[in-house]
């Protein structure tokens, strides 16, 4: 606008705030400006809205892999490192239908912590000892969000994740 100086500054905010006066007693309002639309989206590219767009059926690892409670630490430890996964779901070695009230679950870390406690004698304890039991779990058609909400509710780094009817 030409403006230089702090006079020149000063000039042109008088007669801006001369012209909104005689607009106040007119009785006209200043219309509220919404924000740009490029404003608004370069606001919402600095979100990740992965989890609210996805469906935990859509990330989970499909078959759940389950093993007996029967089964050695050894052996879980084993099917972790075969499989390439932190956990594996306790229950019956036909996994088909298991209700997530009845199944269990082991991680990683709940295995590294039962060789912390015992040493090498807890290789050979069963997981039906070391499993953290009733599974926490969402349904498939649950956001990500959901899913991510509750494992931090529950401090856990996993969850199942069950069908309609419940089952794991």
């Amino acid at each position: 606008n030409g403006i230089r100086t702090i006079a020149e500054a000063e000039r042109a905010c008088i007669a801006l705030t001369s012209v909104l006066d005689g607009q106040a007693r007119a009785g006209w309002i200043e219309a509220v400006e919404a924000p740009a639309r490029a404003d608004a989206e370069r606001t919402l590219r600095r979100f990740d809205s992965y989890a609210y767009r996805h469906r935990s059926r859509d990330i989970m690892r499909t078959p759940p892999v389950f093993v007996e409670s029967d089964v050695s630490v050894h052996a879980a430890l084993a099917r972790l490192t075969q499989e390439r996964i932190s956990a594996v779901y306790v229950g019956p070695a036909a996994a088909s239908g298991v209700k997530a009230a009845d199944a269990g679950i082991v991680t990683e870390r709940d295995l590294l912590r039962a060789i912390a406690r015992c040493g090498a004698a807890a290789l050979d304890l069963p997981v039906g000892q070391i499993m953290s039991r009733p599974l926490a779990a969402v349904p498939a058609d649950a956001f990500v969000y959901r899913a991510i909400s509750r494992m931090n509710r529950l401090r856990t780094r996993h969850l199942g994740v069950v069908d309609e009817s419940g089952s794991v």
